[in-house]
């Protein structure tokens, strides 16, 4: 199981949930360095065994010792131990945090941990299903989904573990299936597959939480009915965001499970999902103000 389904499936269970979810995305782009993971570990999750050692020699000092000083961002120390703890729990079984995991291992018990290759640590991360979809949302065109997803289904089923291999390839399945339904879609739908060659120069911006705002205004106005084909009948959900991605060059297959997530996620009030709503109020209040000023 993946680091981030894992902090999914047991967040009411993690004692020190907040920290433990800093540190998977801290960790997220380092993973594949042994020495930026070493650095990481030493400079942020050891406060405890620093202030034991501070303690120890600070009575042996000649001049007056100094406070001791936690670096940025660093966990504190009374609880360090126990978040080094949770984090090995959450990472056990995700393989592309091989080197932490190394670094978490218990020392005391007799189970030898190898230490992970640099091979297995690319192998890993490279059959991440999330970094999977990452560059699939960065892929504007549908054949070159495809390839990418063959060939990442090919590559896994060759160099892959067992573990890696049934979840992955299962997960490269369905989103080949759901991108060749949309290419084979009825083509009395008014939607091509391409976008119009005056509509390049528009793209959705990386910022984050755009593209979750996006679909969530998206989805909305679908639901007022704003949206009917060319002979003004009701369109459907998956047409309209189809249409909508093409517009800002990015693939919005995948909306309704980015609106379950992203509903599951938010506050008990909702206020993550309201957010883009009451901004939009604000900024057309703000035009309204700009507009009676003479």
């Amino acid at each position: 199981m993946r680091a981030k389904d894992y902090i999914r499936k047991h967040e009411r269970e993690i004692t020190h949930l907040d920290e433990i979810r800093r540190v998977i995305e801290d960790l997220y782009p380092i993973r594949h360095s042994k020495l930026k993971t070493n650095e990481y570990h030493d400079r942020i999750l050891n406060a405890d065994h620093r202030y034991s050692e501070y303690e120890r020699t600070k009575g042996r000092q000649l001049v007056a010792a100094h406070s001791f000083v936690y670096n940025d961002g660093e966990i504190n120390k009374d609880i360090a131990y126990y978040v080094r703890r949770e984090l090995f729990e959450v990472i056990e079984n995700d393989r592309s945090f091989g080197y932490m995991f190394f670094l978490l291992r218990p020392k005391k018990i007799n189970i030898k941990y190898s230490e992970p290759s640099a091979r297995e640590i690319e192998m890993a991360i490279n059959f991440d299903w999330d970094d999977t979809k990452e560059l699939l949302s960065g892929i504007n065109s549908y054949p070159e989904k495809l390839k990418l997803l063959l060939d990442c289904k090919t590559e896994c089923s060759q160099h892959c573990s067992p573990n890696t291999t049934t979840a992955f390839i299962e997960n490269c399945k369905m989103e080949i299936k759901k991108i060749n339904d949309i290419i084979n879609m009825d083509s009395g739908a008014n939607v091509t597959v391409s976008a119009p060659s005056d509509a390049i120069s528009v793209f959705l911006s990386d910022k984050k939480g755009m593209r979750i705002d996006y679909i969530r205004v998206i989805n909305v106005l679908f639901e007022l009915g704003f949206f009917v084909d060319s002979n003004g009948n009701s369109v459907s959900k998956t047409n309209t965001f189809k249409a909508f991605g093409l517009v800002v060059n990015r693939d919005l297959s995948t909306f309704q499970n980015d609106l379950s997530v992203s509903l599951s996620s938010s506050n008990n009030d909702l206020r993550s999902t309201l957010r883009i709503f009451n901004s939009m109020i604000d900024k057309q209040n703000e035009l309204n103000d700009k507009k009676m000023i003479p």
